[in-house]
C-alpha cells in the first residue's frame, strides 16, 4: 500500500511527512527538490523543504501521479481549467516536468531491474548447466575448491573413504577418483 503524504506550510517553508517509509516517493521528491532546499528532521520525522509554492505544487502533483494520497493546503491545489492564468500555466508546465522526471526515473529503475534479472537468470543457467554436467558430489566439490586445495582435500577424503582403510563401499572413493581425474584432465 502506498504511503500517504501530508504537506504543510510552516514558518515560510514546507514540511512533508510520510505515513510510512516509501522510497519511491522519497526519491521522486529528491528529483524535484534540490538537496540544498531540503533536509530531514528526525525528531519531528518530517522533511523541511525551502521551496516556492510552484515547486511544492509540483512535488504534490508528482506524489499524486505515483498514487499517493496527499493532504495539502489549498494553495497547492490545481485551479479549475477555466480560471488558469499564465502563472498557473507555468505551474502546470512545471508539474508536467516533475511528472516526466519521475517517469524517467521509474523507467531507469525498471531497466536496471530487468538487467539484474537477466544477469541472475544467466548465472543460474550457467550454474545449473555446470552442476548437471558434472553429475556427482565429488565433481561439484572439485569445481568449488580453489586449485591449490584440491590435492589436500583429495588426500584427506581418501583417508576416510578408501575401502581398504574404512571398510566402506568403494563407490564413494571411485567417484572421488573420477573427479580428481577430470580435474587433472586424465
Amino acid at each position: 500500500m502506498r504511503a500517504s503524504v501530508t504537506v504543510e506550510g510552516v514558518d515560510g517553508a514546507w514540511t512533508v511527512t510520510f505515513s510510512d517509509r516509501d522510497n519511491e516517493l522519497l526519491d521522486a521528491m529528491k528529483h524535484v527538490v534540490p538537496s540544498a532546499d531540503r533536509r530531514y528532521e528526525p525528531a519531528e520525522r518530517h522533511w523541511r523543504i525551502g521551496a516556492n509554492t510552484r515547486t511544492m505544487a509540483a512535488v504534490c502533483e508528482t506524489f499524486e501521479g505515483l498514487g499517493a494520497l496527499v493532504t495539502k493546503p489549498g494553495t497547492l491545489n490545481t485551479p479549475h481549467p477555466d480560471t488558469r492564468s499564465s502563472d498557473q500555466v507555468e505551474i502546470l508546465e512545471q508539474k508536467c516536468r516533475a511528472l516526466e522526471t519521475a517517469a524517467n526515473w521509474m523507467r531507469q529503475q525498471i531497466t536496471q531491474l530487468e538487467e539484474e534479472r537477466d544477469e541472475l537468470a544467466d548465472r543460474l543457467r550457467i550454474q545449473t548447466t555446470q552442476s548437471s554436467a558434472s553429475g556427482n558430489w565429488a565433481d561439484i566439490l572439485f569445481d568449488a575448491l580453489p586449485p591449490d586445495l584440491r590435492d589436500s582435500v583429495f588426500k584427506a577424503l581418501t583417508r576416510c573413504l578408501h575401502p581398504d582403510v574404512s571398510g566402506a563401499d568403494h563407490t564413494l572413493q571411485q567417484e572421488l577418483n573420477a573427479a580428481r581425474d577430470n580435474w587433472r584432465g586424465v
